[in-house]
């Protein structure tokens, strides 16, 4: 009766183990995509931090300026109301002309009025367009702070999915030298098999004959 040779099993983990090698490895070279591109937006978030600040130097700076012109313009108007003062004391002791005076001073008095309104209606538009600038100036920052916060937290799920694909590829690639150990010791048992029973078979054939 002659002896049955053991077909050799099929190899399908090994080449299941090639497939997923291959998805993490396609994984694995997404992941390098999206870190390149969080550091890139951290990069334009710091060059709009910067420009944030250079707003915030240049307001301090208006502010400055606008303080001194208000400082200027209350001093003009103490000038200005004291020149009123002494030019109405002039009309008193100038009984002749004191109708005439007295309507010049009245309508220089107007005219500084008008004038300090004027001043006045120019310091506020400023105000309002400063206090503008400053709320648009804080809603900037508070939007740059969240888009950070934003992609600081999208920068940590990053590293650490890439930190779970590096311990899967690494376990995959563990357990493929494993299968591919097993594999070579199993075929390397079936071939000596065979040719034992080959040899058998041969002898079983001469003693036959």
């Amino acid at each position: 009766m002659a002896l049955k040779v053991p077909s050799i099993p099929r190899v399908s983990e090994a080449d299941q183990l090639l497939s997923w090698e291959a998805e993490v490895e396609a994984r694995w070279s997404q992941l390098q995509v999206r870190r390149r591109n969080a550091e890139q937006l951290r990069e334009r978030q710091m060059l709009l931090e910067a420009s944030l600040r250079e707003l915030d130097n240049e307001n301090v700076a208006a502010a400055l300026v606008l303080e001194e012109r208000r400082r200027a313009l209350s001093v003009r108007h103490t000038q200005l109301r004291h020149d009123e003062v002494a030019q109405k004391q002039q009309e008193i002791l100038a009984a002749t002309e004191a109708g005439k005076q007295q309507q010049a001073a009245e309508e220089e008095t107007r005219r500084i009025d008008a004038a300090w309104r004027e001043l006045e209606r120019a310091t506020q538009e400023d105000d309002a367009a400063h206090a503008d600038k400053m709320r648009a100036l804080q809603w900037t920052k508070q939007r740059s702070l969240q888009r950070e916060a934003e992609a600081r937290a999208r920068f940590d799920a990053l590293r650490e999915r890439e930190t779970q694909l590096l311990a899967r590829l690494d376990a995959l690639r563990h357990r493929k030298l494993h299968s591919t150990e097993l594999l070579r010791r199993t075929l390397t048992q079936l071939q000596r098999e065979l040719e034992e029973r080959q040899a058998l078979l041969s002898q079983a054939d001469e003693k036959s004959n």
